[in-house]
Order: structure tokens, then C-alpha cells, then sequence
């Protein structure tokens, strides 16, 4: 059982970051992968943070027993190279997004001091990860559990550079074309109707010529506008965006409205897939940043927590910017952040900017697919 284990203050630890995005932010994925290299010891050597947004944070993992300090920095070390051997065999088998994850090793396993190494019930569990001690203030470690402030370094540490994170970077084809909006198809339908008007007026006065072919045919001209009318209907119930608006649809029925902009992830089944959207500033937001940029996650569906809705066949999760987003590039990640049901999921992502359809994208994912960048798409100034 989750146990709160320690607690931190920005006061004393400062997070390490890389181009704009916090490596504890990534506490799932790296725990997976984790897992993936080294069992069920891996998996339980990160705490699990919980941020409180006054510069505390609570860390929750599987306590064990007690083991004296150098035993536990014995133990990490280890686990730490067992980990770095078994990436390194595995370097075929991982995937791009786990690849981007390991070179980030050295940002994860980065800790104030080895005080912030405890004792969990499968191994070495870390606190403070991703995190080192503010340089400015070494007096006081306000961790809870541990009352020692560490010695003082020899010499001051240089100061953290200023990068910000992009763990899964945009990919490189341009943004897909904007389809046109609703409006747009209306006013082509109108055209095409005043097209047949024209043409209907065009035979009446025409018909001094073509009386004696009609006298032999007379019901082909109402064939031949039958067929025109046919095929114009077609090519503009093929121009327009059915799937979009029905997941659009969707949304509605569960009580989340749009906005200016607005992000659409449909599904079919019973699994748990999380929806992300990374902004032009290189942060994120999803399930544990709902808000950001004033962008808000309004819905999220089939999650495996305690309080959650229940799960449903037709889930549905949405972001929502209510007044204009911040210009820049955008991109859409599906994560299949649990798959209790089938091993793949078969899912749509809508992207919808001022009425119009930006993107409709149709597409699958699996358990091993995690963070999988689905599609681009830029907001003007």
C-alpha cells in the first residue's frame, strides 16, 4: 500500500528541468520503464510525487525495512547500473519515446543528497528525485523523517542551466491543411444549386435547337440532372467532416463544452487512454497538469483511480481553451496509460480552432506505445 514517505520544499530542493518541463512530471513513464529493464524493483525505486503547488511535495511509495545508510547508497548504486546494462542490451526492443527517456537518466537519478535514498519494500526507493539542494540555502533539509542537514560542499555548484524539456518533440512533417468549416460547405451547396438553376435555364432557352433531339429523348435531360445532382451531393458528403462532428457530439453529451480551441480523443473500449497536449512553451497538460496557458482538461475518462466515474465503452476526454490560446505549435500525444481490456485500442483525435476542423485523425495504439505523438497543428498571432 502507498504510504506518504517524505516531504519536500522548494525552499531547500529546486527540480531539474529540461526545455520547460519538469523530469518528475515524468514519474509514470520513467516508473514503466523502469519496471521494463529491472522487475518490480525498478518499478518501486522512484516516489511517487505529488505536488501541491506551494512549493511542497509529497513523495508516496511502498515503505520496507529499515536499512542503515550505506547499505541503502550500496543498494541504489547497483540498481542504478543494473538499469543502464539492461537499456543498453535492450537498445533494439525500446522504443523511440523510452529511448528519449534513458538519456535522461542522469537528470532522474539526480538527488540533493543520499539522505534522500529510503528503504522501500523492493529495493532503494528515492525521494527528492529529479531535484538538487537550492545552493544558496544549505542550512536547513526540511524532509520529513529526516532531520540532518548534510554537510557543506567543498565548493558551490554552477547554477542549473535554464533548458526546458521536450520529452517527445514535435515531428517533422508540416501541420495537415485546415479542412473547411460547416458554413464553408453550406455556401458551397448553394453555389452548386444556383449552378443547377442556371443550367436548367440554359436548356428552356435553348430549346428552339434542341427540340428535335428531345422529341427522341425526352426524359434524358432529367436523367442527366438526376446524375449531376448525384454527384455534386456526393463530392460534398465527401468533403465534409462526418467523424469529426460526431465525436464532437460526444463531447457534448458529457456536459464538457467548447471553446476556441478545442482537442477531442474518442475511444471504444473499456481501456484507459490519456490525452496530452504539449504547448508552444514546451509544457504540457494532461490528467496531473489539467491547467496551463489557459487551456483545461474538462474531461477524463476510464480512469483507474479511487472517486473517478465509472468506466464506460464510449469514453471520451477533452481539452478546452475557452478565450484565445497563445500562438505556436501544438502537439496531440495518446497515451495508452493502462490497458486492462484489450491490447490495442482503436481511437480519433479532432482538433476544432474558431468552428472550423483543424485535424481529424483517425488511428490505433498498444501498451508498448507509450506517449505516441499523433499529430501537429499551428495557431497563428
Amino acid at each position: 500500500m502507498m504510504q506518504l514517505i517524505a516531504t519536500t520544499d522548494a525552499r531547500d530542493i529546486t527540480p531539474l528541468a529540461y526545455r520547460g518541463q519538469r523530469v518528475v512530471e515524468l514519474w509514470s513513464e520513467f516508473s514503466g520503464l523502469f519496471e521494463k529493464l529491472s522487475g518490480a524493483t525498478g518499478r518501486g525505486l522512484l516516489a511517487e510525487p505529488e505536488d501541491h503547488g506551494n512549493g511542497r511535495i509529497d513523495w508516496y511509495g511502498m515503505p520496507g525495512q529499515d536499512h542503515p545508510q550505506a547499505e541503502r547508497v550500496a543498494r541504489f548504486g547497483q540498481l542504478r547500473a543494473e538499469i543502464e546494462q539492461a537499456a543498453t542490451r535492450q537498445a533494439d526492443r525500446l522504443s523511440r519515446t523510452e529511448k528519449d527517456l534513458l538519456a535522461l537518466l542522469p537528470q532522474v537519478f539526480a538527488i540533493p543528497d543520499e539522505t534522500y535514498i529510503r528503504s522501500g519494500a523492493n529495493g532503494p526507493l528515492l525521494v527528492g528525485w529529479g531535484h538538487q539542494a537550492v545552493t544558496q540555502k544549505l542550512a536547513r533539509i526540511d524532509i520529513m523523517g529526516e532531520g540532518r542537514a548534510p554537510p557543506p560542499p567543498e565548493a558551490p555548484p554552477p547554477p542549473p542551466v535554464a533548458e526546458r524539456m521536450d520529452i517527445l518533440p514535435p515531428p517533422t512533417p508540416p501541420a495537415p491543411p485546415r479542412l473547411p468549416g460547416a458554413w464553408r460547405e453550406w455556401a458551397v451547396l448553394l453555389g452548386m444549386l444556383g449552378g443547377m438553376a442556371l443550367l436548367i435555364w440554359l436548356l428552356a432557352h435553348l430549346g428552339g435547337v434542341l427540340v428535335p433531339w428531345l422529341c427522341l429523348h425526352p426524359s434524358l435531360p432529367l436523367w442527366l440532372l438526376l446524375l449531376l445532382a448525384l454527384l455534386l451531393l456526393g463530392l460534398l458528403a465527401s468533403r465534409l467532416p462526418w467523424r469529426a462532428w460526431h465525436d464532437l457530439l460526444r463531447v457534448r453529451r458529457v456536459g464538457a463544452l467548447g471553446g476556441t480551441l478545442q482537442v477531442v480523443l474518442c475511444w471504444g473500449d473499456l481501456n484507459d487512454l490519456d490525452l496530452h497536449v504539449i504547448c508552444p512553451d514546451g509544457r504540457r497538460i494532461y490528467f496531473k497538469n489539467r491547467t496551463h496557458g489557459g487551456g483545461h482538461l474538462l474531461h477524463d475518462a476510464n480512469a483507474q483511480r479511487d472517486g473517478a466515474p465509472p468506466p464506460t465503452r464510449r469514453p471520451v476526454e477533452t481539452i478546452v481553451w475557452r478565450a484565445g490560446p497563445p500562438p505556436g505549435f501544438y502537439t496531440v500525444v495518446v497515451d495508452p496509460f493502462a490497458m486492462p481490456t484489450a491490447a490495442a485500442s482503436r481511437f480519433s483525435v479532432t482538433v476544432r480552432y474558431r468552428g472550423a476542423v483543424l485535424v481529424s485523425h483517425r488511428d490505433s495504439v498498444s501498451a508498448g506505445e507509450r506517449m505516441m505523438p499523433v499529430c501537429n497543428f499551428d495557431i497563428p498571432a
